[in-house]
């Protein structure tokens, strides 16, 4: 197989790119980056006009929503969070949504969070048995709330 023109020279700008960026030098003595946190009013307004709604909607046919934090495999290998997280939370306290914090619940307390991701890596996806765990515990919350009753599955 032999590369293309195109993407011989998409790649040859990238390089050139990252050059004049300075990005492996950057990334050497720690100077990437961060991440802007959400502060325009915006994307507030409009998160939490999404809850609310949603909450309202869920609310006319007789359900209860929850609002479940899943962490991401950055949590865990930087130890930071996520800079909107604690907004999202305060948010659904506000709105009287109940949370399901699968970080308190599955990752804070096993002996190696990153087990519960594909190869150990990121991907922003769990593995299987990071999956069964999560939903373990919204089942374990929905039975707790007396929404689910996992003994009539049985």
């Amino acid at each position: 197989w032999f590369p293309d023109k195109d993407s011989i020279i998409s790649k040859r700008k990238i390089n050139l790119l990252n050059i004049l960026k300075l990005s492996k030098l950057r990334i050497m003595i720690n100077l990437t980056p961060k991440p802007i946190p959400v502060r325009t009013s915006a994307p507030v307004t409009i998160f939490r006009d999404i809850l609310s709604k949603s909450k309202q909607m869920v609310s006319e046919w007789g359900g209860q929503m929850y609002f479940v934090y899943l962490p991401a495999f950055q949590r865990y290998s930087t130890g930071n969070e996520h800079e909107n997280r604690d907004f999202a939370m305060q948010t659904a306290i506000e709105l009287d949504i109940p949370i399901i914090d699968i970080h308190k619940e599955v990752f804070d307390p096993h002996p190696d969070p990153f087990s519960l991701f594909p190869l150990k890596m990121t991907g922003g996806h769990y593995n299987a048995e990071g999956y069964k765990l999560v939903a373990e515990t919204i089942e374990k919350r929905l039975e707790a709330d007396g929404y689910v009753s996992i003994k009539s599955k049985k």
